[in-house]
């Protein structure tokens, strides 16, 4: 994921995303104006951030995140 930000902070966010995009200031109307430019004009990026989206998207599952919370659980209570 390209990011135009400095200092810390969204983690949550750029984990979901990955390297699928952007990560941009809200208030940066430059950045966004060359991002979406960049987007529009450059068809082979776009197709590629689509497949790595795609890719990204399907480790998301509900038997992971289940999986996943379990675990948290059991390490939260010890069972390790």
């Amino acid at each position: 994921m390209r990011d135009s930000r400095s200092g810390i902070g969204r983690v949550l966010a750029a984990e979901a995303a990955g390297d699928t995009g952007y990560r941009l200031p809200p208030d940066d109307v430059e950045a966004w104006a060359a991002a979406l430019a960049h987007v529009i004009h450059d068809l082979a990026w776009r197709d590629e951030a689509g497949q790595r989206g795609r890719l990204h998207a399907a480790r998301f599952t509900w038997a992971n995140t289940a999986a996943q919370t379990v675990a948290s659980y059991r390490r939260a209570l010890g069972y390790l």
